[in-house]
């Protein structure tokens, strides 16, 4: 009997599996690369994440220093304390003006989340191909974000010297994010290993972040959980892969031509359906098995 791919099956399978054989321990997979200019909310949203939702994210270390006491987003470092990593620990880096920004491997392999700018998400995706990334943009009202950078420079004890750095941050960055932007505009990022960047509006409203939030995190749990029920339905001999379940054969309806689809680009297509054409393909008529002859 020919099984054809259809939507209510393949929730009707990640409720099964989700029951019988997902394990309790927490799986990180996909990890979520969180992108924006200066004072866009990426903070905001990377603490709703973490309180609401449990989420690790890398600390990157960095060469600036507090913005106010007690800030905590980074991990702050001398320039001798830099010199001193050995390069072979760091898997991506960035320099904004004077500043140095980077991570390393162990801090991604134990996160979620990860916050980096355009320059970085390039570095990152071209040096770790065994990832797989999704991207968040998020965009905001210039006019709001500079009274809100406002408001910030007043907590710090030299607010018009606080206002000349982050005058000066939003220069030293605005070339990359600008070319980043215009990527998004005209759909021209491509990654073998990373989803199509996903633009997001913070309009500084608490409840609309959470909910902006909350739709990553269901997006998360989706890609954490669909892989094991792929690979459970390959070694049952419910989809034909290959024996690292990296690639799947599927068949088409038609003609029976098989075609080769990477398990990475098939969740990516179940994940942004249904406006992933890949999906809207399946939909009609590609085929899990070899059809009986």
């Amino acid at each position: 009997m020919l099984i054809i791919i259809q939507k209510r099956s393949i929730i009707y399978l990640m409720v099964l599996f989700t029951i019988k054989y997902i394990k309790t321990e927490r799986k990180i997979a996909m990890k979520t690369l969180i992108v924006g200019r200066t004072a866009h909310g990426k903070d905001y949203l990377r603490k709703i994440l973490e309180d609401s939702f449990g989420w690790k994210f890398v600390k990157s270390r960095t060469t600036r220093p507090p913005r106010y006491e007690g800030e905590n987003t980074h991990i702050f470092i001398t320039n001798e304390e830099a010199d001193n990593t050995p390069e072979s620990e760091i898997i991506a880096k960035t320099q904004i003006g004077d500043i140095r920004y980077f991570a390393t491997k162990e801090d991604l392999d134990n996160a979620d989340g990860y916050i980096i700018d355009p320059n970085g998400v390039d570095y990152l995706c071209e040096k770790y191909k065994d990832e797989w990334f999704q991207v968040i943009y998020i965009d905001a009202d210039k006019n709001i974000v500079d009274e809100k950078a406002k408001e910030r420079a007043k907590l710090s004890s030299d607010p018009e010297k606080e206002m000349a750095v982050y005058a000066k941050r939003c220069e030293d960055e605005d070339e990359q994010f600008t070319q980043f932007e215009a990527m998004i505009e005209n759909k021209s990022f491509s990654k073998s290993n990373a989803q199509g960047i996903i633009s997001i509006k913070n309009n500084f409203d608490e409840k609309e972040m959470f909910e902006i939030a909350r739709g990553i995190e269901m997006r998360r749990r989706f890609n954490q959980n669909i892989r094991p029920i792929i690979n459970v339905l390959i070694d049952n001999g419910n989809l034909s892969g290959d024996k690292d379940n990296d690639t799947i054969r599927l068949y088409r309806k038609d003609t029976d031509e098989p075609i080769l689809v990477k398990t990475d680009h098939l969740i990516q297509a179940l994940m942004d359906e249904p406006k992933n054409s890949l999906f809207s393909e399946l939909m009609e008529g590609y085929l899990f098995r070899e059809p009986d002859k």
